[in-house]
């Protein structure tokens, strides 16, 4: 069950420390100018509207240099870095003092261990099927932030869009087999494999492996991924119209948990949007 609760904590706690993220997206946007002061003269307002606007359409375009296109590997890491310490920082109870022994021959022995030929890993329905297709969704969305050629692409039937969301989960997959067998993975610092204890979902004895994890992070989060960019699109946009007070738009933020958790990986706000302006006085 701590296992279970795990995943649904994540989200809890990036919600209690958003506020920090809050106020730093406030305070950015009380140094902008004035909206109105931004508005381009009238006489150039037909130019600038046959202009693409987002930075993966103008890549798409050619409006760009390869530079400003390319893939930005730093923050994507430092992100991916902030979730890893997150997980481990409180999967550590469920360790059991695993951390004592040699840490090379302990990581060999649990990868050995685990059960590569079987699919379940008697973990709950909530931690397999909902908990870790979140956790892919998070990780894919840290590609696509990321990403300046899919970064403002929505949900649609483009090529684009698509050919993105795969390039997240291939993203997805490699953080999902780092996080299952890597060196700063469940069997390199918990040792998970390497010892059986009872699980009260499954009734039996078990060492908690299987391939259930390594598939459904990155594939089941991937849906979960694109199942949020289509509620953004034709719900939250809608929904946003209603009130720009913080509290409002925090609340509509748990429609898309895992973008949410993802954006204050880079310290924005739960509702920041690379596609619009979110939260502005109108």
């Amino acid at each position: 069950m701590r296992r279970a609760l795990f995943y649904l904590s994540v989200v809890v706690v990036m919600f209690f420390f958003s506020w920090t993220a809050v106020a730093q997206e406030v305070v950015a946007e009380s140094r902008e100018p004035a909206l109105a002061e931004q508005q381009p003269p009238p006489e150039k307002a037909v130019l600038i509207a046959v202009a693409p606007t987002g930075i993966s359409q103008r890549c798409a375009a050619g409006l760009e240099t390869k530079t400003a296109c390319s893939f930005h590997w730093r923050p994507a890491m430092l992100q991916s870095v902030r979730f890893l310490a997150l997980q481990h920082a409180m999967n550590t109870p469920t360790y059991n003092g695993t951390l004592q022994g040699p840490f090379f021959r302990d990581w060999f022995r649990s990868v050995k261990a685990y059960r590569y030929s079987r699919w379940s890993d008697d973990d709950p329905f909530i931690v397999d099927y909902i908990g870790h297709p979140m956790m892919g969704a998070v990780t894919g969305r840290i590609q696509v932030q990321n990403d300046p050629r899919g970064v403002t692409l929505e949900f649609g039937k483009s090529k684009a869009y698509w050919k993105s969301r795969a390039k997240a989960l291939g993203f997805s997959a490699v953080y999902a087999a780092q996080w299952e067998l890597g060196p700063a993975s469940e069997t390199s610092i918990g040792n998970l494999g390497s010892f059986e204890y009872y699980s009260k979902s499954a009734g039996r004895l078990t060492n908690g492996t299987g391939m259930v994890d390594l598939v459904m992070t990155p594939v089941g989060g991937t849906a979960w991924l694109i199942g949020e960019d289509a509620l953004d699109r034709y719900a939250i946009t809608r929904l946003e119209r209603v009130s720009d007070r913080k509290l409002w738009l925090l609340g509509i933020s748990v429609l898309n948990p895992t973008r949410s958790v993802a954006n204050m990986l880079r310290f924005k706000a739960p509702w920041h949007r690379d596609t619009r302006a979110v939260g502005r006085p109108r």
